[in-house]
C-alpha cells in the first residue's frame, strides 16, 4: 500500500506535533498532584510515593480532583492531559455517567469534557481534553468520576497550550488465534431489506452545491439511490422558516455566528430540489418540522403544503434535540429563553399531532429522545409514558473528539457497534416495541481507516436494529455532503468543478449494491468478541438466489476465517471478495471514483479469508461444483479467452460451428449454439461461474 499525500501531511503534522511539544509548547503552570492545590473529594486520594492520584466511582456521588489555573493572556486553546489507568469501570444511566478530564470555567459551567464513556481498561495511556479559552483568564481543570463505578488512576497532569502526543494507536484488545467468523443460514429465514435503512442527513449549509444543483442530483442517483429524504436538516431545522425557504429573522436564529451568516448572506435550504428530486426518484420524504416557531396553523399549513406538492410525507419528526437548551425556546420552552422544558414540549406537539393527522393520516411522527439519558424524571423517560406520536427520532454518534488516531480514540471507534446496540436496546427497554427513525448517525471526529471501519460496524448493528429488534425503521447517515473538505463527515464534496468522494463514500456506496430491494437473511454471525459483546468480525449475508452474498467487517489486526452454512451444510467452492482495506491510521485522498478504492480477486480455494482490518463483500454459490455437475472434468485443451468476461468469450482449439452449451453451476442450462468466428456472446447472462461445453469437453468461465 503506498502512502497517499494525504498521509504524508498527516505524518508531517504528528512530526511537527511531536517537535512543538518537545521544543515550542507552552506548559502554562506546573499542575503536579505534589503542588498541594489540587482540591479532592473524599472518594479521590493522593499518594506522593506514586504521585498518583486513585479515584474510587460511586454511583451515587461525583468523585474529582480539581484545581484552578490562571491562562496566559490569549490562550486561545488549553489542553488537559494526563496518563490514565481504569479498571472496573461501571458506566451510569447516561452517557456523562463515567470517568472524564473536564475544563470548566470558575464558576462551574463546562467548556469541554472528554466523557471516557468507551475507556479502554487494564492499560496505562495518555489522553487529553481540549477546550477553547479564548477570553478567559483562568479555568478549573478536573479529573472527575460521576456516578459510576470502578478504579479511575492518573499521573502526569499537564496543562498546555498546544496539543499533547497522545499514546499511538495499537489493537488495544488480546488478540484472537486463528480467529474464525461463523454464519449459519436457513433458507427459507429471510426478509425484505428495508432500502430506508440507507437514507442520508444533509441541510447544504457550508456547501458549495445544494439539492437542485445537477452535481448532487447526479451522484445521488448514481451512487447514493436513497429511497427516503430527510429535509432540511436537524438543528438547522429549528430555526427554517418554510415559507421563506430560509431562516427565520429573530433572535434565537441570531443566537448562532453561523446561522447569522447564513442569514445575511440570503441562504436557502433548496426545497424545490429537494422535492425534485424525491418525486423523479419515487422516494419518501422525512421532513423535520419547527416546533420551536410554529404554531399549530402554520405547521398545519406546511403539511398541506407538501402534500400539495405531491411529496409522500413517510414520517415527520417532531423538533431536533429540543431536549438540549440551546435547541429550546418559544412554544416548547413555555416562550422562554434557552429552556428544556418536557412538560411543554409534550402540550405543544401533542396538539401538533391532533391537527396533522387530520391533514395526512398515513404519515406517522415522531417525538425527539434523548438516547444519552434515561434517568428517572428525565426528558426520554418523561415521553416514554406518552401515547400520542407514532415513534421516536434518535440521533446515534460516536464521537471521537480527536481527529488523528491514538490510543484513546481507537477504543472509541472499536467500541462503535456495542455503543450502537446499546442506544437500540436501551430505547427498547424504556419504548418497548415503539419504533425509531434514526435520522443522524455516525462517527465524528476520526480522520483514519479505522473510523471507515466502524462506520461500517455502527450499520451493522442498526441493520440488526431492523431484523432482530424489529424496531429501527430508518437510518441517515450524517452527511451526504457537509463541507467542501475531505473529512469524515462527508460523502461528497466539490473540489472546483470535480465531484470528489471521501473514503465513507467508498463503502457507503457499496451498501446500496449490497442491500438495495434484496433478500436478506435474518442470521447473525459469530466471530471472537474481543470485548463483552463486541465481536472482532461482523457479517450479514443476502439471498441471491442461486448465490450468496457476504457483507463482512473485520477490524482485527489479522485475517479471519469465514465459514457459511447454508442449511446445516457448509457452502464451500470458487468465490469472488471484493476489498477495501487499508492500515487503520491512514486517511486516503478523495476519490474521484469511488470504485477505486476496492479490489476484487477471485478464487477456487475453499477457505475465505477475510483480511484485516478491511470491509469486504463476498459471492460464492449455494452449491459446490461438484455435486452438481458430474462425470466431466475442467482439464481440457481448450483455450478461453478473455476469462473472466463481461461480453464476448472466444474459443482457441475449437472448429467453427462446434455445438456448444453453457450451464450455471446447477447444471441448468443458460445458453447453447454453434461456435462463429465472432465468439459467444454472454452479455445477457448474470454475473457469476459457468461452465462452457464443447467437443466433449468443458471449461470454467467468470460472468463479470
Amino acid at each position: 500500500m503506498y502512502l497517499t499525500i494525504n498521509t504524508h501531511k498527516k505524518l508531517l503534522t504528528l512530526l511537527i506535533s511531536v517537535l512543538s511539544i518537545s521544543v515550542f509548547a507552552t506548559e502554562i503552570q506546573d499542575i503536579s498532584f505534589s503542588n498541594g492545590n489540587w482540591t479532592f473529594t473524599n472518594g479521590a486520594t493522593y499518594d506522593p510515593s506514586t504521585e498518583e492520584v486513585t479515584i474510587k466511582g460511586n454511583t451515587e456521588t461525583y468523585e474529582y480532583a480539581r484545581l484552578t489555573v490562571n491562562l496566559p493572556p490569549n490562550t486561545s486553546n488549553t489542553y488537559l492531559s494526563a496518563d490514565i489507568f481504569l479498571e472496573n469501570i461501571g458506566l451510569g444511566s447516561v452517557a456523562w455517567y463515567a470517568p472524564k478530564l473536564k475544563i470548566s470555567q470558575v464558576g462551574g459551567k463546562s467548556l469541554k469534557a472528554e466523557n471516557l464513556s468507551s475507556p479502554a481498561q487494564g492499560s496505562w495511556y495518555n489522553t487529553f481534553v481540549e477546550a477553547e479559552t479564548d477570553g478567559y483568564n483562568q479555568v478549573v481543570l478536573e479529573f472527575g468520576f460521576q456516578n459510576a463505578t470502578g478504579t479511575f488512576i492518573i499521573k502526569n497532569p499537564k496543562v498546555t497550550d498546544t496539543e499533547p502526543v497522545a499514546t499511538p494507536y495499537s489493537f488495544p484488545y488480546t488478540i484472537p488465534t486463528n480467529p474464525v467468523c461463523t454464519i449459519n443460514l436457513i433458507s427459507n429465514d429471510t426478509m425484505p431489506f428495508n432500502n430506508d435503512l440507507l437514507s442520508t442527513n444533509s441541510h447544504f449549509s457550508w456547501a458549495s452545491k445544494s439539492w437542485g444543483d445537477p452535481e448532487i442530483a447526479n451522484a445521488i442517483k448514481e451512487h447514493f439511490p436513497m429511497s427516503n429524504y430527510r429535509f432540511p436538516g436537524g438543528t438547522v431545522g429549528n430555526f427554517y422558516n418554510w415559507s421563506t425557504d430560509g431562516y427565520h429573522n429573530d433572535a434565537s436564529t441570531f443566537d448562532n455566528r453561523s446561522r447569522t451568516n447564513l442569514y445575511n448572506n440570503g441562504f436557502t435550504f433548496g426545497y424545490n430540489g429537494f422535492k425534485d428530486l424525491v418525486i423523479d426518484s419515487d422516494g419518501s420524504a422525512t421532513l423535520m418540522f419547527n416546533v420551536i416557531h410554529d404554531d399549530i396553523t402554520t405547521a398545519t399549513n406546511r403539511l398541506q403544503s407538501r402534500i400539495s406538492d405531491n411529496l409522500n410525507v413517510k414520517w415527520v419528526e417532531l423538533g431536533n434535540e429540543n431536549f438540549y437548551s440551546t435547541q429550546s425556546y418559544g412554544y416548547i420552552a413555555g416562550n422562554q429563553w434557552q429552556v428544556s422544558d418536557v412538560d411543554q414540549y409534550i402540550a405543544h406537539t401533542s396538539s401538533l399531532v391532533n391537527s396533522l393527522k387530520t391533514v395526512s393520516p398515513s404519515t406517522q411522527f415522531a417525538v425527539c429522545v434523548n438516547h444519552n439519558d434515561y434517568s428517572e424524571n428525565g426528558w426520554s423517560n418523561r415521553l416514554a409514558s406518552e401515547t400520542y406520536y407514532d415513534l421516536t427520532t434518535v440521533h446515534n454518534y460516536n464521537n471521537v473528539g480527536s481527529e488523528n488516531l491514538d490510543f484513546a480514540s481507537g477504543v472509541v471507534l472499536l467500541d462503535s457497534y456495542k455503543y450502537t446496540r446499546k442506544t437500540i436496546t436501551e430505547h427498547k427497554t424504556h419504548f418497548g416495541n415503539t419504533p425509531m427513525i434514526m435520522t443522524e448517525w455516525g462517527v465524528l471526529g476520526s480522520n483514519s481507516f479505522l473510523g471507515v471501519l466502524s462506520t461500517a460496524d455502527m450499520f451493522l448493528a442498526i441493520l440488526e436494529g431492523n431484523t432482530k429488534d424489529g424496531v429501527v425503521m430508518q437510518a441517515g447517515i450524517h452527511m451526504l455532503y457537509h463541507s467542501d473538505a475531505n473529512a469524515p463527515q462527508t460523502l461528497l464534496f466539490m473540489e472546483g468543478n470535480q465531484v470528489k468522494y471521501s473514503p465513507v463514500r467508498a463503502f457507503y456506496s457499496k451498501l446500496y449494491e449490497v442491500f438495495k430491494d434484496q433478500s436478506i437473511y435474518t442470521a447473525l454471525s459469530n466471530s471472537d468478541e474481543i470485548d463483552t459483546k463486541l465481536p472482532g468480525v461482523i457479517s450479514r449475508a443476502i439471498d441471491l438466489g442461486d448465490s450468496i452474498k457476504i457483507f463482512s467487517v473485520n477490524k482485527l489486526p489479522v485475517a479471519s476465517k469465514l465459514q457459511v452454512n447454508l442449511d446445516s451444510k457448509e457452502v464451500t467452492g470458487n468465490y469472488k471478495i471484493e476489498t477495501y482495506a487499508m492500515s487503520p491510521e491512514m486517511w486516503p485522498d478523495a476519490y474521484n471514483n469511488p470504485n477505486d478504492a476496492w479490489t476484487t480477486a477471485s478464487t477456487n480455494n475453499d477457505q475465505i479469508s477475510i483480511p484485516s482490518y478491511s470491509i469486504s463483500i463476498i459471492t460464492l454459490p449455494k452449491k459446490p461444483i461438484v455435486t452438481t455437475i458430474t462425470n466431466h472434468t475442467i482439464e481440457n485443451s481448450i483455450k478461453i479467452y478473455p476469462n473472466p468476461v463481461f461480453d464476448k468469450v472466444y474459443l482457441d482449439g475449437v472448429m467453427i460451428n462446434s455445438k456448444y452449451t453453457i450451464v450455471d453451476v446447477n447444471g441448468k442450462i443458460q445458453l447453447e449454439g454453434k461456435y462463429a468466428s465472432e465468439g459467444i456472446n454472454i452479455e445477457n447472462l448474470n454475473s457469476g461461474i459457468y461452465f462452457l461445453k464443447v467437443d466433449n469437453q468443458m471449461v470454467k468461465v467468470v460472468k463479470e
